[in-house]
């Protein structure tokens, strides 16, 4: 049975011939919708929907911040490495 069918059947059923009933389906044919766990759920909405909006763009920035330093650190590392290499050769 079909979607249609079901809200058909529920429709004839409540009397309720003038209201339209829309159903959309969630799940992708070709990618299984994600799982998150619940612990990870609960742990996105305490740091994520929890704060407002200012609150929010701090951390984005911060985050984007972090993630500056640290790829600006591993190239000063290997540029160091590099140094060394050829001081020593």
């Amino acid at each position: 049975m079909t979607c249609r069918h079901l809200l058909a059947n529920i429709r004839s059923a409540q009397g309720a011939e003038s209201r339209m009933a829309i159903a959309t389906h969630s799940a992708s044919v070709f990618a299984p919708a994600p799982v998150t766990p619940p612990v990870l759920r609960r742990a996105m909405n305490v740091v994520w929907l929890g704060r407002s909006i200012r609150s929010q763009l701090l951390l984005v920035f911060v985050v984007i911040d972090l993630i500056a330093i640290l790829i600006a650190g591993s190239v000063i590392i290997a540029r160091a490495r590099m140094q060394a290499q050829i001081e020593t050769a």
